[in-house]
């Protein structure tokens, strides 16, 4: 990612940066941090559950339904609503297929779009000053994406996060090693 912007870490001293309605919110997929058209990185993420995966075949009318349920996600008012409609009984029916295979992939790619757009230098800030500290989805709820219920969630949100923060922090370097800074 080419960014004019260095950032000192604030959180050197700090082994964990946890996010999920905290001071880093913003690493939050709630937050209302719009990108690429899209209100938060949830109605995103939820809407991509919809894509037609690859080798993937519909009939018309289920491909109807998906792109009816990706424009109702755009549009929801709010992130939890975007994901409630994702989870309906009928939506479930016409999930991409490969979704439990790409959605990592997907979330990586989502993650990236919200930094590198352009209205998200807050988020950049905010991640950069995370420092070298452990990035955790603090969500007492999510096992896979956050820490879960007994603390030893997967927190794969947290490592998604640590590794384009790591990718960011080493452009940076480069940056400055071509700069003789």
């Amino acid at each position: 990612m080419d960014s004019p912007f260095y950032f000192e870490s604030e959180a050197t001293e700090m082994a964990q940066v946890k996010f999920y309605m905290s001071k880093w919110w913003r690493l939050d997929n709630f937050a209302a941090t719009s990108f690429n058209g899209w209100p938060t990185v949830e109605h995103a993420y939820q809407a991509a559950k919809f894509e037609m995966g690859p080798g993937e075949t519909r009939t018309p009318e289920e491909y109807k339904i998906k792109e009816s349920y990706r424009k109702m996600i755009r549009t929801a008012s709010d992130p939890g609503i975007a994901k409630a409609l994702a989870h309906t009984p009928q939506a479930l029916t016409v999930v991409r297929p490969d979704w439990d295979d790409a959605k990592v992939d997907i979330m990586r790619q989502l993650l990236w779009a919200k930094v590198r757009d352009s209205n998200s230098t807050f988020v950049l800030h905010d991640l950069c000053s995370t420092g070298d500290a452990e990035i955790v989805e603090d969500s007492p709820k999510d096992a896979f994406w956050g820490r879960g219920p007994d603390g030893n969630g997967q927190n794969m949100l947290g490592k998604l996060w640590m590794e384009i923060r790591a990718q960011i922090q080493m452009e940076q370097a480069d940056r400055q090693t071509e700069s003789g800074a």
